[in-house]
């Protein structure tokens, strides 16, 4: 696995839970928080290399997934 590849994983593993909850929060509903974070994290995949260095990747993938339950 390359370096890349295991930053996206263990951000996966650390965060996943704790953005769903909070998104769920938000949106009311676990099961459209799950597919937000879900969705967030495809999105983040080809940004990686931009989203990582500046800003807290966790941070983007919250805004990026009450983004999306606010559009649904």
């Amino acid at each position: 696995m390359h370096e890349e590849e295991e930053d996206l994983d263990a951000l996966y593993r650390s965060s996943y839970s704790q953005l769903v909850g909070q998104v769920a929060a938000f949106a009311g509903s676990v099961t459209m928080a799950e597919e937000a974070v879900q969705e967030a994290f495809v999105q983040l995949i080809p940004r990686w290399s931009t989203v990582r260095r500046p800003e807290s990747p966790r941070a983007w993938l919250r805004r990026v997934a009450l983004n999306r339950v606010v559009g649904a």
